[in-house]
């Protein structure tokens, strides 16, 4: 839905000029703009100066030059962009405008949610093999749509995909390929057929499940990297305070650990130009400090 208002607002000169608002409001993503002879502006503060600004690329054509130097009643700059200073009321007058935008977004989001809501859904099964260079990808899917409202000029809308991509169960396969095989076709490659809301909340479940499996599997390993990780802090801890009492007791330095690096792998301190590799040592010192050296290969 696009709605146009015509505002007039006032230059810092007094002249009064007329912006156009247009309102585009839709289910994915609505805008505001103001628009002055066609040409999108934008609300700018330029050197504490409350202007509407005009790209200057908005500008090339010499015929939208011209049109906008009648309205302004100015020749215009020939390079850079256009600030059109205007009144502080004015510059309010359209940010209030823009405020309340937002709150015109969240009433026709609740509406169009409201009657969606109402639209009747239907089921489909959706079965495709994806061949790629390494691999074959068994696509599997329950999608579920709802039928278009009169201003959304499409047949159909899809509301959500329940993912069954590769199957490992050689039963559930089988069974998936049963009732796509036994339902009605939507398409002339057979990609798609539609179901009975029994069998989608039957695969549903399945994806559900499956996801849920992913999801557990996937704590369970940051949760074992995490162990590890603090486990491998632990025991450099531990490797430190045994070095610093080594060192302490036997007034030689120790080595804590020492690595191989190059490159941009080499502490910003260590690098020289002539030189992009090296070993970088940690030691425990005798007088209870940790000193790093990086032994530079040449």
């Amino acid at each position: 839905m696009k709605t146009v208002e015509k505002i007039n607002i006032t230059r810092a000169n007094n002249e009064v000029i007329t912006v156009e608002v247009e309102r585009n409001f839709t289910a994915q993503k609505s805008s505001i703009s103001f628009a002055l002879q066609n040409v999108i502006t934008e609300l700018v503060i330029k050197e504490n100066r409350k202007c509407l600004k005009i790209s200057k690329y908005a500008i090339l054509q010499k015929e939208v030059r011209l049109a906008l130097e009648r309205t302004l009643n100015c020749k215009l700059p020939a390079n850079g962009d256009i600030y059109i200073t205007i009144t502080d009321d004015s510059y309010s007058k359209l940010e209030q405008i823009r405020a309340n935008f937002s709150k015109e977004v969240e009433d026709f989001n609740a509406d169009f949610e409201a009657r969606a809501s109402k639209m009747n859904k239907f089921y489909v099964m959706y079965k495709f093999l994806d061949y790629t260079d390494y691999a074959i990808n068994d696509i599997r899917e329950i999608r579920v749509y709802r039928e278009a409202m009169s201003d959304e000029n499409i047949d159909k809308v899809l509301v959500k995909t329940y993912k069954l991509d590769n199957l490992s169960d050689e039963n559930l396969r089988k069974e998936f390929d049963n009732d796509f095989n036994s339902a009605e076709s939507l398409s002339l490659n057979d990609k798609e057929v539609k179901i009975s809301e029994k069998v989608a909340e039957k695969w549903i479940n399945v994806s559900e499940n499956k996801e849920n499996e992913i999801k557990v599997a996937e704590e369970s390993k940051k949760t074992a990297q995490m162990l590890d990780l603090q486990k491998i802090e632990e025991e450099k801890e531990s490797k430190k305070r045994d070095s610093l009492r080594k060192a302490i007791e036997t007034g030689e330095k120790v080595v804590i650990v020492s690595y191989f690096l190059q490159g941009n792998d080499i502490p910003k301190k260590f690098k020289e130009l002539d030189s992009d590799m090296g070993e970088y040592v940690i030691y425990a010192m005798p007088d209870g400090t940790i000193k790093e050296e990086f032994i530079h290969a040449y």
